[in-house]
């Protein structure tokens, strides 16, 4: 779990936005607790209190939670769609009972995962940042 944070003080909303902390979620991917009912919510709890703690209860409501699923849920939506459908809303419903502004839960597609992580990179890296002369 990634938690990120920007200012908010510029034209709507907008400002440079940062990695504020991470955590590892305990266990294996959410795709590990398929016939394991009630693993892969449990599995989310420790870097949910994690989150709890770092981001201010005032902001915890209008903070965005969402969830991108990976390879390992890909294949699980391939091999037994109704299990990865049941370990989806699983994970949805633990994450609805927390504060924050709960944008869903889903598989990400291959490309959409790199799309992500190429952008996320290079965001961090200031790649983007435009240079004045």
């Amino acid at each position: 779990m990634y938690i990120y944070k920007w200012p908010a003080d510029k034209q709507n909303g907008t400002g440079i936005v940062t990695q504020h902390s991470e955590c590892e979620v305990q266990g294996g991917g959410i795709s590990s607790y398929a016939g394991k009912h009630g693993g892969a919510a449990k599995s989310l709890e420790w870097c949910m209190k994690h989150a709890l703690k770092e981001i201010p209860t005032s902001r915890q409501h209008q903070t965005p939670l969402c969830l991108g699923a990976t390879a390992g849920m890909r294949l699980l939506n391939i091999v037994n769609q109704t299990e990865s459908e049941r370990v989806l809303q699983e994970v949805e419903k633990k994450l609805r009972s927390y504060p924050f502004l709960f944008k869903g839960a889903s598989i990400l597609s291959g490309q959409a995962e790199g799309a992500y992580g190429w952008v996320t990179v290079n965001y961090l890296l200031e790649n983007f940042v435009k240079v004045e002369p």
